[in-house]
């Protein structure tokens, strides 16, 4: 497994208990995660993940730690409600949902500067030219 940005939540299909975060990485990662990959994940912004479960970035950085030790209840819920006999639509609005959840239940501050980013960049599609197009923000 390789982490290479952002923040990421993962966790075995098979047996969910084995569930992990991982921080941004200054630089290149790897790790063993066995011979068989069945493996889940979600992929956050650094500022999105910091909002929406209120853990500080840089804990988390250039480390993997388990779950249940950062978000107890996200991990209990994966743990407890996703089954290896879910489809991947079903564990996708599994998540949905409780992320949905976790985010009515966090003061949000919004950074207009950094939204107004994000949107470009969501408009472009993750492709644009830093030097040119965010200057016209």
């Amino acid at each position: 497994m390789v982490s290479d940005g952002g923040i990421d939540i993962f966790f075995n299909h098979k047996q969910p208990i084995e569930s992990f975060v991982m921080g941004f990485c200054k630089k290149f990662v790897q790790f063993p995660i066995g011979k068989e990959f069945d493996y889940i994940g979600i992929r956050f912004l650094l500022s999105a993940f910091t909002h929406l479960f209120g853990v500080d970035a840089k804990t988390l950085s250039n480390q993997s730690q388990e779950l249940n030790k950062i978000l107890p209840n996200f991990s209990e819920c994966i743990n407890s409600e996703i089954k290896f006999a879910d489809s991947f639509e079903n564990i996708t609005k599994i998540l949905n949902e409780k992320i949905i959840e976790f985010s009515t239940t966090q003061d949000i501050h919004y950074d207009s500067c950094f939204l107004d980013f994000l949107n470009l960049i969501s408009q472009k599609h993750g492709y644009l030219d830093t030097e040119k197009e965010l200057l016209q923000l």
